[in-house]
């Protein structure tokens, strides 16, 4: 591994970077200055235990796209190319050719995956068709009629502790998420579907844990730029970091808070004072 790594100013000085949790910040740094030569790193979570990153922070580097992730583990630092340009005679190509073929560069030197371009294309070429990747047939069959799904209610099955809650674009979206690395994408979302309509529990487990930790996501990024009603009168957010089971909260006015939970952080956004800032 090289000893000196660079970043490009642009790509981290814009707001969508610096509004996430000052822990994701920190930890995409970390990933990018251990990479290799083509931005790939085999010990992520190593990585991340090291630094005490939560993992939400994770999830938040991968929603916003500045990491992918491949089914063996292995992830890559999507701006590499971006921020590193290296000499030839000092280049040592990856050892992860497999994940390497499954990348393209973009029109700003921004890894992609395949996948991501194949789908691009085809939102370019018909608006008016449901968006799908690689043809994956999604058509859940979700008949409210036959009770396979109620939106916003618990699936109906025979074991009452096995219940999924949300809506079908959420499920759409688990399922085009858990296949878009697979070999066979389209075989793969199949296979989910069969299982998800058969109420298999380890599925319906993996769907309601992914959809919480999408909700807490977004209601943590939501946060960053309200003002709330403290008792030291109204403060702007700045980052909600993850810590020990709580939520630490940082205003810009320079001090910081404690709220128990995700929900309880919601409840102080939804308050009739708050307000976002402009």
């Amino acid at each position: 591994m090289a000893k000196k790594r660079m970043f490009e100013i642009s790509t981290v000085d814009t707001d969508r970077f610096l509004e996430m949790p000052l822990g994701a910040q920190a930890l995409y740094f970390h990933l990018a200055v251990r990479a290799d030569d083509d931005g790939f790193i085999d010990n992520p979570k190593k990585i991340q235990n090291s630094v005490n990153a939560s993992d939400d922070d994770v999830k938040i580097l991968i929603g916003k796209g500045y990491i992918r992730v491949f089914e063996t583990g292995v992830i890559v630092v999507s701006h590499w190319k971006i921020h590193n340009s290296i000499k030839n005679d000092r280049y040592k190509k990856t050892v992860y050719k497999k994940e390497y073929d499954m990348l393209e560069l973009d029109e700003t030197g921004c890894y992609i995956l395949t996948s991501e371009k194949i789908e691009h294309e085809k939102s370019l070429s018909s608006k008016m068709e449901p968006k799908r990747s690689l043809n994956i047939d999604l058509d859940l069959d979700l008949d409210l009629e036959k009770n396979y799904y109620k939106k916003n209610e618990p699936l109906e099955t025979k074991n009452k502790q096995s219940s999924c809650s949300g809506d079908n674009k959420n499920l759409e979206e688990w399922i085009l998420e858990k296949s878009k690395n697979k070999m066979n994408p389209s075989a793969y979302a199949s296979s989910i579907k069969r299982k998800f309509l058969k109420k298999e529990q380890s599925v319906i487990d993996e769907f309601n844990y992914w959809q919480s930790n999408r909700t807490s996501s977004l209601v943590l990024e939501n946060a960053v730029g309200k003002t709330i009603q403290t008792s030291e009168g109204i403060k702007t957010i700045l980052c909600v970091e993850p810590k020990n089971r709580k939520l630490h909260v940082r205003f810009k006015e320079g001090s910081f808070a404690v709220i128990p939970d995700i929900m309880a952080l919601k409840q102080i956004l939804n308050q009739k004072n708050n307000k976002e800032t402009k």
